[in-house]
């Protein structure tokens, strides 16, 4: 069903204690446990154990088991929680639910503890994966922003284009947030260099393809002084072939 699981069991009677792990076993359920029932030692298992999942008696001598799980919220441990408990009001399980614990058990039904179990500890591993892709969505998408930054410093002063053209203007609007597109110019004493490039693929290929377009048109037209658009091209796809 799932991995060897590091359960915390909060329990103060041995014998309720014992009765549970029975039952746990008897569904052959792979685990080990800890059992602690009190708050300063519950404290430090959360902290240095690292359970896989806690089970907790609701009446302790020392503190509740809400207590126990207001503590699990404060310290921002992502741990499953069960509640055991003995009779209750519906209402009073209404407003533990709110609170946010994973799943309560009643003492008499002891039967639905596996699949509780089985519940708990998916939908938290479910959480914890979604929250891993929601840091890793968001350190691609602002490495591809700040790269955005890079690719756009490397296109002309649209101003320097203005200065001669008086009436021009340029469209840019990438499919995606890094393009394959992209303009170059450049003017030489009495020469006016002006490219509209088109690269091969979108996003982070197209934008490596445009970058090196954009470093071969420098080095073809200030570096080798070519001013043949013929004689660019050729430059441009002798030069490119040979760094692809």
């Amino acid at each position: 069903m799932y991995p060897k699981l590091n359960i915390l069991l909060v329990e103060d009677s041995e014998s309720d204690a014992d009765l549970l792990i029975r039952h746990l076993k008897k569904e052959k359920i792979d685990f080990f446990h800890t059992r602690v029932w009190q708050k300063e030692a519950f404290i430090n298992s959360i902290k240095d154990n690292n359970p896989d999942l806690i089970i907790a008696d609701n009446a302790l001598p020392q503190f509740s088991g809400m207590e126990a799980f207001h503590i699990l919220k404060k310290e921002k441990k992502q741990i499953p929680f069960i509640l055991v408990t003995g009779t209750v009001s519906e209402k009073l399980l209404a407003e533990y639910a709110k609170e946010g614990i994973d799943d309560y058990i009643l003492k008499e039904n002891l039967l639905r503890l596996p699949s509780a179990i089985e519940h708990v500890v998916s939908k938290k591993r479910v959480e914890v994966l979604h929250k891993k892709l929601e840091i890793a969505h968001k350190d691609i998408k602002d490495s591809i922003n700040y790269a955005k930054i890079i690719q756009d410093a490397t296109l002309p002063d649209i101003a320097m284009l203005s200065d001669i053209f008086p009436e021009s203007f340029i469209l840019f609007q990438p499919k995606d947030i890094l393009s394959g597109d992209f303009y170059w110019f450049e003017k030489r004493e009495s020469e006016i260099f002006f490219t509209i490039a088109d690269c091969t693929g979108h996003g982070v290929p197209g934008a490596l393809l445009a970058m090196m377009g954009n470093n071969l048109l420098n080095e073809a037209v200030n570096i080798k002084k070519i001013i043949q658009p013929s004689a660019i091209l050729h430059r441009l796809k002798k030069t490119g072939s040979k760094n692809i």
